[in-house]
């Protein structure tokens, strides 16, 4: 019987409103703090050499990116990221640039232009407005982090067919984590958790392996 429950919201139905719109406020703040931080960082970083900076244009032709992208280092990150969606930029720690070979930059290049072509930096924004006003509801969360898993999937598969080379790219996600466990401490945002990556990583060799059979 839902009389008593429905009776009891029915009651507190000013208070629940008031707890959702408290915890609404709360998590749109944290994104818009979230935001300043990162166009504050897009502000200040440095625009790497000419090399990479052709690197980045030639590899985003071979993806058929139209808008420019530039690519930039800054010391305020651990993970390189996309930020903008009209003027995108790919942000590298500046660890991360020393402390890779050129094979595994391009690598991690061909993923974050993936996310621009996928026009991923906008998805993510209205994924998170849908988080923010569904805060209170697990299932959202569960869904919210699925996506999120999938979208690294599909990256994944773009940069391996521009590759050719799944077994290089799972032992570049394999250096990243030796990378962010030892003193460099670089961690990749495409790596997710320890068993997020593991994941990914035994799906790049199985997906090679079917290919190969």
């Amino acid at each position: 019987d839902f009389l008593p429950i429905m009776q009891w919201l029915d009651q507190n139905m000013n208070l629940i409103v008031m707890g959702w719109a408290v915890g609404l406020i709360l998590f749109a703040l944290r994104l818009f703090v979230g935001l300043l931080y990162v166009q504050h960082i897009r502000l200040t970083a440095t625009p790497l050499a000419d090399e990479l900076q052709q690197m980045v244009k030639t590899l985003a032709g071979s993806l058929s990116l139209k808008k420019p992208v530039l690519i930039a280092s800054t010391q305020k990150l651990h993970t390189p990221v996309v930020v903008g969606y009209l003027k995108p930029m790919i942000l590298f720690p500046v660890s991360m640039v020393t402390g890779l070979s050129i094979k595994q930059i391009e690598a991690i290049i061909l993923h974050e232009l993936s996310h621009i072509k996928r026009h991923d930096y906008l998805v993510n924004l209205f994924q998170s407005i849908a988080e923010i006003i569904f805060f209170f509801n697990p299932f959202v969360w569960l869904m919210s982090n699925q996506m999120r898993n999938e979208r690294e999937n599909c990256c994944d598969d773009l940069a391996i067919d521009k590759t050719s080379d799944p077994r290089s790219y799972a032992e570049t996600l394999l250096h990243l984590e030796e990378l962010r466990m030892g003193k460099l401490m670089p961690a990749l945002s495409m790596q997710g958790t320890k068993n997020q990556l593991r994941q990914r990583i035994q799906r790049i060799m199985e997906k090679s392996m079917q290919t190969n059979n």
